[in-house]
């Protein structure tokens, strides 16, 4: 075996190392005179393997297995072939050495650095017989180095293409029992380097200093796995694995045509399976503990100080210094999962995994054409699943501590100052955390589940750009994600019992706020930003066919995308404009219980906070179509929880919420002695979404208790001027806010069902507006705002059975201009119309309410709220003013019907005064309008606006006041 494999990986190799032959190959650990020029193809690899501490059973007894240690390598290739023995070949290669390879490459390099160090240690594998492995297996390897070249004032020179991979291998610590027990005891520790900075430079030249360099730190485990086929088997390892690319990219294009150009590839994922227990017919235990660590990409000290992983410039140049960097940081890991077939498993264990990728990047393309633009596209992305038990019709249980934390990228600035078509910035920074923790799993046996789980996800960073002065330069659009995807702490069966137990702290974070600054521009300085706050989580669940469930399950997430948006246009030309699209919906769907036969239980607690964007900042003062801002944003609480569900079960949950769901928030703008300038359009959207703390049971027993904090808004004020303009200054507000839902519902057919639920939920469109200044169409505020209410709760139903519910709720609705109480600052005009008006009458017509005198006949004790102001007895309707309104009062064409006795103020909103074409008119909120049946017109707010329109309005015609006077 050791032949074969030997051979097999240089026959791999021999074909590289032949055309690195005579170039100057290099080992790591030569002493190489810095101040030398670099060899234009350079490739470096080194593969150690280490076989050691393995052992075997058999039914032939015992047997250690033979160790090797060897290092495959270009190294080793090169001293294997002999110097060229041809007197022709011989004096060509020291001809092309006296001639100097610099000059005839221009200073281009090839470089590569690859260090992939194979670790077999510890593994115990019975074959008919025990097998026991115990050792110790530890090594450090690297092949590190920096370029340095430069293509300045050059033609096609300086530029570098090089590849850094460190990924250092581990497969130990296992145990596999074929027939007979396993067992293995290691210690494995790795640590693998490659690479370093790069630097060159194109500076005053053409096609030259360009870099084109991957950065891959990539650590692979397969360590402390049990398996247990018809025997035992035990894994009680230790694995820690550390890959390294360092480095930073330095060059720059100023002055140059194409050149300082920059692509970067940092990549830092974590494969990893480890401490996993696999039962068939037998036992499986783990015990132990996995780490690793990967870095792709370092910083050193850059633009103002600020530590730089890529830097450039193309200062006066013509595409010149433009970077591109896709980065991705994320463990991938499946551990400490435990599985039986037949058998037992029962894993306790804990894994620490951290990577890295990339960092800050700064460029410039001041006075240039097409130079300083970034393309950047972070990605964080760690995918985890651990602590969960699946069991068939066996025993499985899983015992898992998680520390997950993945970071790629960060801030971008650069600098397109008297520029064309430069120094923009594209960046689209995905930040997502995929988890399956503590889930418990049951086809006909026993599963318990459990998982301590830390997870931190972030991508990307502050977005900085200027275009001063410049033509198409300076914008900058983004579109972060933040996501998290999982499911965790559930316990589900078919037929056997489930429990599932999570404790979870969460932070997914993309991108940060994107900041531009322009004078004096045309196109320039633009921020298009749609920062995306998502999730798909179910968690804390109980369900079964047949069995029994059980969850307890406490969750907190924070998830962030994007940041505040800022922007400035002054004496530009469309620019410093403002599209802000922020999206904050995070789904969930947690702490229910479904049974049909059996027993089943959750107690789940939640908290989730969610933000979208932020303030969205600008301005337009003496432009032309700038500082303008368009702002959608639209916050959801899709939630459905506390929920429980029976039949012929017993059925429970108990659970609390604590949700917060941000989308956008102020704007302010001006467009101060502007044309088409500062003015804003908002469109905010708030629509809690909520179904929890309902039962329903058939033939059983349900219980569901809720407690519920929810807070949705969307946006915030919107503030801008316009003095001594024109078009400009204007507000156009649209907030909906519009509140379905369903809780503390409880039905029972043949059973019992009880709920018990407390809310107390916020949701907020909008804000105040506000605008001034002087000029032809300038300074006009509209609001627009919609709001609707329909929820379900507090509902029993019975049939057969016993059906309670009690509910607490507090609920407020804030749309657009209303203060912190719900009522608009600026009054509806308009009239509330009572239940049970369900005729129609013409809009020049008036109700009449010809039983008002039966008021004197109830007691003020029924009336509820009334009962604490200062009156006693009955209403004194003996007082109130006897007269009739004025007939003149009335729009043209009215007539009296039965015009009721009341003061003069009693019908003050009915507007007497029709909107006039070219007129101007008061400004006003626009009521909501609900849907209701065609059977009833009930609770419909008027507004005025409806009647300039002629539409046909509810009646009060014979109205009995004494039916609608409890509900004032």
């Amino acid at each position: 075996m050791q032949t074969w494999a030997k051979r097999g990986i240089q026959s791999a190799l021999v074909t590289g190392g032949l055309l690195m032959l005579g170039t100057g190959i290099a080992s790591a650990q030569e002493n190489v005179n810095p101040d030398a020029s670099p060899s234009p193809l350079d490739a470096r690899v080194k593969i150690p393997v280490d076989v050691a501490h393995n052992n075997v059973g058999t039914p032939h007894g015992n047997r250690d297995l033979p160790e090797f240690h060897r290092e495959i390598g270009t190294e080793q290739l090169a001293g294997a072939v002999p110097a060229p023995v041809n007197p022709l070949l011989r004096g060509a290669r020291e001809r092309l050495g006296a001639t100097g390879v610099h000059r005839v490459t221009r200073g281009n390099t090839v470089d590569s650095d690859i260090v992939v160090p194979v670790s077999a240690c510890g593994n115990a594998i019975a074959a008919g017989g025990d097998a026991y492995a115990e050792g110790r297996c530890a090594r450090t390897d690297a092949s590190t180095g920096a370029i340095t070249t430069d293509g300045s004032r050059g033609s096609l020179a300086g530029n570098v293409t090089s590849l850094s991979a460190a990924v250092p291998v581990q497969a130990g610590g296992n145990a596999v029992s074929g027939v007979g027990n396993a067992e293995s005891r290691a210690v494995m520790e790795q640590q693998a380097a490659a690479g370093g900075d790069i630097t060159t430079s194109g500076r005053d030249s053409s096609l030259s200093g360009n870099v084109v360099a991957g950065q891959w730190a990539v650590p692979v485990q397969f360590t402390d796995n049990a398996v247990a086929g018809a025997g035992n088997a035990r894994a009680d390892s230790y694995a820690a694995g550390y890959a390294v690319t360092p480095g930073s990219l330095k060059t720059d294009g100023d002055g140059s045509s194409v050149g300082g150009n920059a692509l970067g590839v940092p990549l830092a994922p974590i494969v990893a399976v480890n401490g996993n227990g696999l039962s068939g017919a037998g036992n499986a235990d783990v015990a132990g503990g996995h780490h690793a660590r990967a870095e792709a990409g370092t910083t050193r000290s850059g633009i103002h100080g600020i530590p730089t992983w890529l830097g450039t410039s193309g200062e006066k140049g013509t595409l010149a210094g433009n970077a591109l960097q896709p980065q991705l940081a994320g463990p991938v890991v499946a551990s400490d999962n435990a599985t039986s077939a037949l058998g037992n498993s029962d894993v306790r264990s804990g894994t620490s995994n951290h990577s890295r990728a990339g960092g800050f990047t700064s460029t410039s393309g001041q006075g240039s054409t097409l130079s300083g633009n970034l393309g950047d596209a972070p990605v964080a992305l760690p995918v985890s699943g651990g602590g969960n038990a699946l069991s068939g019709l066996g025993n499985t249980t899983a015992g898992h501590t998680n520390d997950s934390r993945a970071t790629a990228g960060g801030g971008t600035f650069t600098n397109g100052d008297g520029s064309v078509l430069s120094s923009n910035t594209a960046t689209t920074p995905p930040a997502t955390a995929v988890d399956l923790c503590g889930n418990g799993v049951s086809g006909g046996g026993l599963a318990v589940g459990g998982c301590e789980n830390t997870v931190s996800s972030e991508a990307g960073g502050y977005n900085a750009s200027r275009g001063n002065d410049s033509v198409v330069s300076g914008n900058i659009g983004q579109v972060p994600l933040a996501t998290p995807v999982e499911g965790f702490g559930n316990g589900l069966t078919a037929v056997g019992q489930a429990d599932g137990s999570t404790t979870e702290h969460k932070l997914v974070r993309s991108g940060d706020t994107p900041n531009s600054k322009d004078d004096d521009g045309t196109i320039s300085s633009n921020v298009v930003s749609a920062p995306t706050a998502l999730g798909a989580q179910g968690f804390g669940n109980a369900g079964a066919l047949v069995g029994n469930p059980t969850s307890d399950t406490g969750g907190s997430t924070v998830v962030k995308a994007g940041g505040s948006p800022e922007a400035t246009g002054k004496h530009g030309s469309l620019s410093g404009n403002i599209l802000h699209v922020p999206t904050s919906n995070p789904a969930q769907k947690f702490g229910s219980t479904a049974v049909a036969v059996g027993n089943g239980s959750t107690d789940t607690d939640n908290k989730l906070f969610s933000t979208a964007g932020g303030k969205a900042t600008s301005t337009g003062d003496e432009g032309s179509l700038a500082g303008n801002v368009l702002s959608l944003p639209a916050a959801t609480s899709p939630q459905v929880f506390g929920t429980a569900l029976g039949a012929g079960s017993n059925v429970e949950s108990d659970t609390s919420n604590n949700f917060r769901s941000v989308a956008g928030d102020d704007v302010t703008t001006s467009g101060d002695r502007g044309s088409w300038s500062g003015n804003g359009l908002t469109a905010q959207s708030a629509l809690p979404l909520q179904v929890f703390g309902d039962t329903a049971t058939v033939a059983g027993n349900g219980k569901s208790r809720a407690l519920n904090w929810s807070d949705v808004i969307s946006g915030g004020d919107h503030r801008t001027s316009a003095q001594d303009a024109s078009m400009s200054g204007n507000l156009l507000s649209l907030p909906l806010n519009a509140q379905p839902g369903a809780f503390g519902d409880a039905v029972a057919v043949a059973g019992l069902a009880d709920s018990r639920t407390a809310n107390a939920s916020y949701a907020q469109s909008g804000g105040r507006t506000s605008t001034e200044g002087s000029g032809a169409g300038t300074a006009q505020d509209t609001e627009l705002p919609v709001e609707k209410v329909a929820r379900v709760y507090d509902v029993p139903v019975d049939v057969l059975g016993t059906a309670s519910t009690q509910v607490l709720d507090d609920n407020l609705q804030r749309t657009g201009e209303d203060d912190e109480h719900g009522n608009g600052s600026k009054g509806l005009l308009g009239i509330d119309l009572p239940v049970g008006v369900d005729s129609l009458m013409g809009v020049t017509e008036l109700p009449r309410l010809t039983r008002l005198t039966r008021l004197d006949r109830i007691p003020l004790a029924t009336v509820d709220g009334l009962a604490d102001r200062p009156f006693a007895g009955t209403l004194p309707l003996g007082a109130l003013p006897v007269g009739a309104l004025p007939v003149g009062a009335l729009p043209v064409g009215a007539h009296q019907r039965s015009v009721p006795t009341l003061p003069v103020a009693a019908p003050v909103a009915l507007p007497l005064v029709l909107p006039v074409p070219g007129v101007a008119q008061p400004r006003s909120a626009v009521p909501a309008m609900p849907a209701l049946p065609e059977a009833s017109l009930s609770d419909l707010n008027v507004s005025p606006l409806d009647l300039a329109g002629g539409r046909q309005l509810p009646a009060l015609s014979a109205l009995d006041a004494t039916s609608i006077l409890p509900r004032l």
